[in-house]
């Protein structure tokens, strides 16, 4: 899916390979900061809350950045989709592993 957006992307908004390559890289960035903040939220917050609170910044922004025209706004909300989805990677996965024995 995203080898198929790189190249729609780059041949609709004539971008360069660093800009088509960030495109890529933003959602992946965005999922690393996601799960290092959300991490902590959860513990703050709750799980339940931390989730929907996730899953709002995913759908938002998702959505937001179908409306985008240019790769400067797109790549931010990209960023911040993936920053959503990190979060989803916390309160799911680390209860698995707190209970495993070693």
């Amino acid at each position: 899916l995203l080898a198929f957006l790189r190249s729609c992307l780059s041949s609709a908004w004539d971008l360069s390979y660093f800009t088509s390559d960030a495109i890529i890289s933003c959602v992946f960035l965005g999922e690393l900061f996601g799960a290092l903040c959300f991490g902590p939220m959860s513990d703050l917050f709750g799980r339940k809350r931390t989730s929907v609170a996730g899953m709002l910044t995913t759908g938002i922004c998702g959505m937001l950045s179908a409306t985008t025209t240019s790769a400067p706004p797109f790549i931010a909300l990209r960023t911040l989709t993936g920053f959503g989805i990190g979060s989803s990677c916390v309160p799911y996965d680390t209860p698995g592993l707190s209970t495993s024995s070693s």
